[in-house]
């Protein structure tokens, strides 16, 4: 068997293996997250089936055509870009407020871990100067995370689900 076939079945392996590990953990950060209190529209993500696809054209590219040693990096970049491309969107299922926490696109945020919601804390007028599609959250073990939602209506019944549960706290721990 020649290299190119070696690549390519090693990078169909390592894009077979991500997906489904990245399924089981999703399924298993909403299990720790409890009930689902608020779940955000479940909308395929095109963008997402769009690259893993292409990336696996990318690899079968590689049997037809010798690049010598730039094959192996071609299929790094496939299955890195599957890695990344799948851990933002492919738990979208499971986005949503929870009982413990939050699910977002590229956000797995514990209650616990919430420190502030600075947005929150501003006057209104500069509160005005954020999009309204983003939750700001600082966190004590991730700090800054920005939650960016498809539209403004999304992250307002996000943020009043949050305060139904008295998540949304200033620095000084009372309750917006």
């Amino acid at each position: 068997m020649d290299n190119n076939r070696i690549t390519v079945i090693v990078g169909l392996v390592c894009i077979s293996t991500i997906i489904s590990w990245l399924m089981v953990k999703g399924k298993k950060n909403a299990e720790q997250m409890g009930n689902c209190v608020y779940g955000f529209p479940k909308k395929i993500p095109v963008g997402m089936l769009a690259v893993d696809f292409m990336a696996i054209v990318f690899l079968l590219i590689l049997l037809f055509r010798d690049f010598g040693f730039m094959s192996v990096i071609f299929a790094a970049i496939a299955v890195l870009a599957v890695y990344i491309i799948t851990r933002d969107g492919g738990n979208y299922k499971y986005f949503g407020v929870y009982e413990k926490g939050i699910i977002a696109p590229s956000a797995l945020i514990f209650y616990e871990d919430i420190m502030t919601f600075p947005v929150f804390e501003l006057p209104l007028d500069e509160q005005a100067h954020y999009p309204k599609n983003t939750l700001v959250v600082v966190t004590k073990t991730k700090g800054k995370q920005e939650i960016v939602f498809d539209s403004e209506e999304q992250c307002q019944k996000v943020v009043e689900e949050l305060k139904g549960l008295e998540i949304i706290k200033n620095s000084e721990g009372n309750v917006l």
